[in-house]
């Protein structure tokens, strides 16, 4: 079988721009770390069930969302590879993504995989410092020994083509840095640009004495991402795309289901996943006693034996995931309590476990306990 990434013939040590697509990373980038991702992204389709290229079309796709999700899809699949000989993909085409069997043929457990993104309206504010910022690194160099830091106002794109000229016009007269005292490169100088409906506040950052940077071609005046603000609201999304998942809509035939959430979100928290899964944090009045709110996707219901979502057995986030360095990836597996059919250890390999370790009063507690990699 051909590698559905070959290595590109083209040398490109560079970092990918800030909007382009996150495909090029296996199809351009000829870092040592790209060919590791390769390598390893190669190897684990080799061993993944796809007749009729659909899948393949899925990985190579230079729509982030669609990449990303067959990414994550395929290292699940690898991790279950690594345990079970008998992995299936979207059996009868109305089971979960993956239907494990036993060496004895029997249906042992099933798993969905869902990816979960940055918010939305924080990431069309990255998506519009992206396109100024990859225009600027295309069209600056930053030999005259300075970094720039944008910060964008308004509700529309700075005009790309007048950003520049403005740039270069104060870049121009700043001192070398190599010759700044420590008192100068502390205060470091900023300028505005304004236009209709948008400011950039720019701040010009001097490199440190003799930095390799100003004649290093693949260098980026540009570095840092943008300032976003707001209110955290990962795990209210988390809960949402489990909900999403774990519905009726898969036939788990009566065994242990579970959801994998690889966490693409900057947020990934455990006090995210542990909200997210079993209710947000609040105070009972007059005792002022600590509990949860019966609103996460399991719910902590100490007055009945039902709780929410029996059919999903567990959720299991992963963290960390990094092609090029698949054993650094974080596989914490929370269980429902709840659940109609418990789930195993031994299923998915796991770092760590999230569950009940027992009661104070008549209240469940639950606690973390890490695992063996090998778990």
């Amino acid at each position: 079988m051909a590698d559905v990434f070959p290595e590109p013939s083209v040398s490109r040590e560079g970092a990918l721009g800030w909007v382009e697509p996150s495909v090029h990373w296996f199809t351009e980038i000829t870092r040592d770390i790209a060919v590791a991702s390769r390598a390893n992204v190669n190897h684990w389709y080799a061993n993944f069930p796809d007749p009729y290229g659909a899948f393949a079309a899925r990985l190579k796709s230079e729509t982030d969302s669609e990449h990303l999700q067959a990414v994550d899809e395929l290292l699940v699949h690898h991790l279950l590879s690594q345990r079970w000989g008998d992995v299936r993909y979207e059996e009868k085409g109305s089971g979960p993504d993956f239907r494990i069997y036993d060496f004895s043929g029997c249906y042992v457990g099933g798993i969905e995989v869902a990816s979960l993104f940055e918010r939305e309206d924080w990431s069309a504010e990255q998506r519009r410092y992206g396109r100024l910022a990859d225009a600027v690194n295309d069209r600056i160099k930053p030999t005259a020994g300075y970094f720039l830091r944008l910060e964008i106002e308004g509700d529309r794109d700075p005009t790309a083509r007048k950003v520049v000229p403005f740039l270069n016009r104060h870049l121009a007269p700043l001192p070398d840095p190599d010759h700044l005292s420590p008192t100068n490169r502390a205060n470091m100088r900023t300028e505005i640009y304004d236009e209709d409906g948008v400011r950039v506040t720019v701040t010009f950052m001097p490199m440190a004495p003799g930095a390799p940077g100003r004649s290093n071609p693949d260098t980026l005046i540009v570095g840092m991402g943008p300032s976003i603000g707001g209110c955290v609201n990962t795990a209210a999304r988390i809960r949402d795309r489990i909900d999403a998942k774990a519905g009726s809509r898969y036939e788990i035939d009566d065994a242990p289901f579970l959801v994998a959430v690889a966490l693409h979100d900057l947020f990934q928290t455990d006090h995210e996943m542990v909200t997210a899964m079993y209710g947000d944090e609040a105070v009972e009045i007059p005792s002022g006693r600590s509990l949860r709110r019966n609103n996460g996707v399991f719910g902590i219901d100490n007055q009945s034996p039902n709780g929410r979502n029996r059919r999903l057995s567990a959720v299991a986030f992963l963290q960390q995931v990094y092609a090029w360095n698949p054993d650094r990836v974080g596989v914490s597996v929370m269980v429902n309590p709840y659940a109609a059919h418990d789930w195993s250890p031994r299923l998915l390999p796991a770092t760590r476990w999230f569950g009940e370790t027992g009661t104070t009063g008549d209240q469940m507690q639950f606690g973390w306990q890490d695992l063996p990699r090998d778990t």
